[in-house]
């Protein structure tokens, strides 16, 4: 059985890997593991190891395909496809972050109900995403916020995009109950640290009386191990898919929750139309809003709601992982190291790069990658179609030299391939954004205010976004940037009168399926273009 040596700064990790398994699927549950966005199907190209001179793999057809020449002469290769048939060294080149959970200190104040009736106890809001998971804990009398934390989904190494995750599930039950499991315990390791964050440990689990939990409806299926099947089937994209946890008694214990703790799955709106939407209609106040106004809550499955005053019209828009910085050859996930800012200099030269943490950059992820696009269009180097400009060499533009991290080569380049993957994403969105206005009867002119989510939303500068015609840009729109709305609309449920306050939502959304929709492929096509659209 070959062995594994992991090249590690403090010391190296050996690890046995049974005869025609791939590397990654030897590092599962390690405490080293690379990114992994696909699966394990060689799609993302994210999971990238070098191995020592003397010990190269040959590449496989997919390292061709995903891996630069460069990349392939200095040893880097694909860990999902790379069959080790004798020991071997290797060095991980994108590692996944394994810091479980990080502080979110610059969360709004949590909002209110008018009246204020309080509760009793603590309660835990959680937004399950489909990249990363953000948990809070409020004293529900006082309504004050105790702690806040983000931390990885163990599903993303699943898949970056949810379908992708639904069909592992699906064709592998073991997969299915993996995907449950891995993720009920992140979600417990969360809430321990919730409770060693806030006040210094004195608050205590046995005080929960309500945890709420948004997401879409993907994740939330996949975390209840039950009814995401039905979203593998089109004709149910618009329909009501339920969210439950069935039994709590065994998620208080994996908890460590009282026995009289409130649990619930907050249910979606409709099929890929989840709950963190109607949480984030909710701390926008979108429906309070002069209409006509527009909640767009970028992430994997981005979910759109236009409210024209009397119907809350909601759609999900299969915007692909390039907002998450993953499936670009230089992308990173919206983490320390990676390019979040690109600022080009009015004169001309290279850019400036804001680096989330500072330090070298590692990668670009979404709202960097949208900077770097707007600024190349902008210089004429992109053309509207995507194609570069002449003299733009192979292997694309050079942002930076001499980069670390994924980015193979003297430093982070943009390639053709990553801005094609992007005009997919953003067209994807504005298709859906365009047929939605379309279906309301409201012109894009119309269109008062713009309100923008999510952790990619949360870095994204709006006149770039507008530039390249990711989002509207009518003359007299507003732009608003919503701070984790998802997470504080989940707060907000947590208050006595929150299922009230959702089935309110629930009683004015009208869900428009895109896949049933004849013109949207259509609008998709003329969206494809990198200009500014109203």
């Amino acid at each position: 059985m070959p062995i594994i040596t992991v090249r590690r700064h403090l010391h190296d990790l050996k690890i046995d890997c049974p005869a025609g398994e791939t590397i990654l699927s030897a590092l599962e549950g390690s405490e080293c593991l690379p990114r992994a966005d696909c699966g394990g199907r060689g799609a993302c190209g994210l999971c990238r190891v070098r191995a020592e001179i003397g010990t190269a793999l040959p590449p496989t057809p997919r390292d061709l395909a995903k891996l630069p020449p460069p990349a392939i002469a200095r040893g880097i290769r694909l860990a999902c496809q790379a069959r080790p048939t004798r020991d071997l060294a290797i060095s991980l080149e994108a590692p996944r972050n394994r810091s479980a959970w990080t502080v979110i200190d610059d969360l709004p104040p949590p909002l209110r109900p008018e009246g204020d009736p309080g509760g009793v106890g603590l309660g835990i809001a959680v937004d399950l995403g489909s990249t990363n998971i953000r948990l809070s804990l409020l004293d529900l009398a006082s309504g004050r916020r105790l702690a806040a934390l983000r931390g990885h989904n163990p599903q993303c190494r699943y898949g970056s995009d949810i379908l992708t995750r639904i069909s592992h599930a699906h064709r592998d039950a073991a997969v299915g109950e993996r995907m449950t499991t891995q993720t009920r315990r992140a979600l417990g390791e969360g809430i321990a640290a919730l409770f060693d964050r806030a006040a210094g440990g004195t608050a205590g689990r046995h005080e929960v009386t309500r945890l709420r939990l948004v997401g879409n409806t993907a994740v939330l299926t996949l975390l209840a191990g039950a009814g995401s099947e039905a979203l593998l089937d089109p004709d149910n994209w618009s329909r009501h898919v339920p969210c439950r946890l069935g039994d709590p008694a065994p998620w208080r214990r994996a908890w460590r929750l009282d026995d009289g703790a409130d649990l619930a799955l907050c249910d979606s709106l409709s099929g890929f139309v989840g709950s963190d939407l109607t949480a984030g209609v909710i701390a926008a106040g979108l429906t309070r809003a002069p209409a006509p106004a527009m909640l767009i809550d970028f992430g994997t499955n981005t979910e759109i709601a236009l409210w024209d005053g009397a119907t809350l019209w909601v759609a999900a828009a299969a915007g692909g992982p390039a907002f998450e910085g993953s499936g670009i050859s230089c992308g990173a996930p919206a983490e320390t190291g990676a390019v979040h800012r690109v600022t080009w200099p009015a004169a001309g030269g290279a850019p400036s790069l804001g680096v989330i943490g500072g330090g070298p950059p590692l990668g670009l992820c979404g709202s960097g990658l949208i900077d770097a696009v707007a600024g190349l269009r902008h210089a004429g180097i992109v053309a509207a179609s995507g194609r570069m400009a002449a003299g733009v060499p192979r292997e694309g533009w050079a942002l930076s030299e001499g980069a670390a991290g994924p980015a193979a080569g003297p430093g982070l380049r943009l390639s053709r391939q990553d801005v094609d993957a992007l005009q997919r994403a953003k067209a994807a969105v504005a298709a859906a954004a365009v047929l939605l206005m379309r279906r309301a009867g409201v012109p894009g002119s119309a269109l008062g205010c713009l309100m923008v989510s999510g952790i990619f939303g949360r870095h994204l500068d709006l006149g770039h976004a507008q530039a390249i015609g990711l989002l509207p840009s009518a003359p007299a729109c507003r732009l608003l940037p919503v701070e984790d709305s998802a997470l504080r609309g989940c707060e907000r449920l947590l208050a006595p009168d929150g299922a009230r306050l959702q089935a309110e939502i629930e009683g004015v959304a009208r869900a428009i399926n895109l896949a049933a929709e004849a013109d949207y492929e259509d609008i998709f096509v003329d969206q494809l273009r990198l200009a500014a659209f109203v």
